[in-house]
């Protein structure tokens, strides 16, 4: 499985835990399980301490569209397709999600994949900074688990990513130097992606904004017009289609 996929898996169950997690814990447990001369298995597993899951919902909640039940739908909101794309990755390393739940006592879901040795003596790859940089980006979201996981996934395709962690570091960063393309959260605490993204066009500074969020477009459209995004990408993502909107942004501008 390659790194953009691997992250992919892993930024969808950490937002899944922490949509359900409003008090509590979130934890990421990675073990080595079986080994042979040139492979690895290695288990993942992603744990919390939130509302928990029915068991009669374990199979729906990895079908498309799909939360479990509706009262789960109305409250947390969600694109509902983040738990599709994990099993879907996952089928095609012949590999299966497991869950472990009850409701009202946390969950857990985990997965084992098989990686190849990296041996010293085989080529290292070139350094990013040795490499063409396929654009910069600032990437603006409060949670830190987004920020690392988006900022290595950008880097696999030799995007240089820094970050910022509300919208007025955004703002002061912005200001400060010049970018090819600005990622930005919306729900963020203090001031909001839109509030953000408005102030930075009214300081005149001409990046093009993409809305990186989970935010649902249909019930905030009228915010949506009103700041004009170059484009909006809906958390959980497909990496190929959020590679495309990246370079398609930068492109234009």
């Amino acid at each position: 499985m390659d790194s953009v996929k691997l992250s992919q898996i892993l930024i969808n169950l950490l937002n899944n835990a922490n949509k359900y997690t409003s008090n509590g814990k979130i934890s990421l447990d990675i073990k080595l399980t079986k080994e042979t001369d040139d492979n690895v298995l290695i288990r993942f597993c992603i744990t919390d301490t939130g509302i928990g899951i029915d068991p009669e919902f374990f199979e729906i909640i990895f079908d498309k569209f799909q939360h479990g039940s509706d009262s789960i739908k109305e409250k947390y909101g969600g694109s509902g397709v983040g738990l599709y794309i994990v099993k879907h990755f996952l089928s095609l390393h012949n590999s299966e999600i497991i869950v472990n739940s009850q409701p009202g006592k946390g969950a857990s879901f985990s997965f084992s994949i098989w990686f190849e040795k990296v041996y010293k003596n085989k080529t290292s790859p070139t350094m990013l900074t040795n490499q063409k940089i396929a654009g910069k980006v600032l990437l603006v979201d409060d949670n830190n688990v987004n920020l690392i996981v988006t900022k290595t996934l950008l880097e696999t395709k030799q995007y240089y990513c820094e970050t910022a962690e509300n919208g007025f570091e955004a703002i002061e960063k912005v200001k400060e130097k010049t970018y090819d393309l600005i990622l930005m959260d919306i729900m963020m605490p203090g001031i909001n992606g839109f509030e953000t993204t408005q102030k930075i066009k009214e300081a005149n500074i001409q990046t093009p904004v993409v809305a990186l969020t989970a935010v649902d477009v249909n019930q905030n459209q009228e915010d949506f017009d009103r700041v004009n995004f170059a484009a909006v990408i809906t958390k959980p993502f497909i990496p190929d289609e959020f590679f495309d909107i990246v370079k398609n942004a930068i492109g234009r501008s």
